[in-house]
């Protein structure tokens, strides 16, 4: 049963996975185009202070402790806890296909923010601005990206499932709005760009809709219920 388990897995990696990264790194190219312009055009890069400015501009005690708990729970190491546990219980379950999209997203969406981190080595607003401590390149933000790919991972199961559709619309609600709250409290702690933050969810939305166009093509007429 393990074995067919993990034949079925790999089975998920196959032409149509490769066209779909190939989408992907498409993608990616324009996001860091946009965010290329926000850098080393002056108009742009102004805007991409004021914008930053701004969400500085909003701090007040309160509010601070808020957005670290926050940011905290859109970090990778939690996101990346949470989706171990799903992992497990997916298995536990031999729901092959819910398996292979949440392993794939997730660990799909570490990979690369790793990997383009090391790439462009964008640098982080000045060290004075920071209220928490970072030691990593500026973009993509990982926060916003994992975070937008988990959370709107569970958007998409619950929108599958039969569920009512006030739990879909709240869970939505909710999902959508942790989301912006992940990407704002990466501006309002000063160690993010707000160019960061938009590339990283333009990548992270593209990402996970990939994702889910290659499971879609594989499990329907049984897709992910």
């Amino acid at each position: 049963m393990i074995r067919s388990f993990v034949k079925k897995c790999l089975d998920f990696f196959d032409f149509q996975f490769a066209i779909g990264v190939t989408v992907y790194l498409f993608f990616t190219v324009l996001a860091v185009y946009v965010t290329d312009t926000f850098r080393f055009n002056n108009d742009f890069a102004a805007l991409d202070a004021d914008m930053l400015a701004y969400a500085i501009s909003l701090r007040a005690a309160s509010l601070t402790a808020l957005m670290k708990v926050i940011t905290f729970l859109g970090s990778a190491p939690v996101i990346i806890g949470l989706t171990a546990a799903v992992l497990l219980w997916f298995a536990y379950h031999k729901r092959v296909a819910h398996f292979m999209v949440s392993a794939t997203a997730i660990v799909g969406a570490a990979a690369m923010i790793y990997l383009m981190k090391h790439t462009f080595l964008r640098a982080r607003p000045p060290f004075l601005l920071h209220l928490v401590s970072e030691d990593s390149y500026s973009f993509p933000s990982g926060h916003a990206f994992i975070s937008l790919v988990f959370y709107g991972l569970l958007m998409y199961f619950v929108i599958r499932h039969e569920y009512t559709l006030r739990a879909k619309v709240l869970t939505c609600l909710a999902s959508g709005l942790f989301i912006f709250l992940v990407g704002f409290s990466r501006l309002y702690l000063g160690v993010h760009w707000p160019s960061d933050v938009l590339g990283s969810w333009v990548m992270g939305g593209v990402w996970l809709a990939v994702v889910i166009w290659i499971a879609h093509g594989k499990f329907v007429p049984h897709p992910l219920k």
